[in-house]
């Protein structure tokens, strides 16, 4: 029996920082609490801003594929933060997210959108 893991997945990006630098992470509590409390432990100037989160019935499994495809993108081996274009980064995590069980996504005014994402649909995306 497989185990279940219901939360999130969530991208953050941070006035402060370069809008290619995202942390994407997953949590078992609402992406803005979690935003809210990663801010007050960084010491960064601005608070990060949830530009993108998608709900599912397995937030670990889905976390672990997400980083395993975005692996060249990470800044630090340690770290959930990758440099990429946003665009990519959902794309990548909404994939993630219908493999484990989407429950739903939660895409603020500001994200893009996705039909002008300009994404290279032969990006790999193997089982694992």
């Amino acid at each position: 029996m497989s185990t279940v893991n219901p939360g999130y997945l969530y991208i953050l990006q941070n006035p402060s920082l370069s809008e290619t630098h995202l942390k994407i992470g997953r949590t078992t509590r609402d992406p803005e609490e979690r935003a809210a409390e990663i801010s007050g432990s960084t010491g960064v100037p601005t608070p990060f801003e949830v530009v993108w989160s998608g709900e599912t019935v397995d937030c670990v499994l889905a976390e672990e594929i997400v980083h395993h495809h975005l692996d060249a993108y990470r800044t630090n081996s340690a770290r959930e933060f990758f440099e990429l274009e946003l665009a990519h980064a959902i794309h990548t995590a909404e994939r993630a997210i219908a493999r484990t069980g989407r429950i739903r996504f939660l895409r603020p005014a500001s994200a893009p959108d996705p039909r002008d994402w300009d994404l290279d649909e032969a990006m790999p995306f193997g089982s694992g």
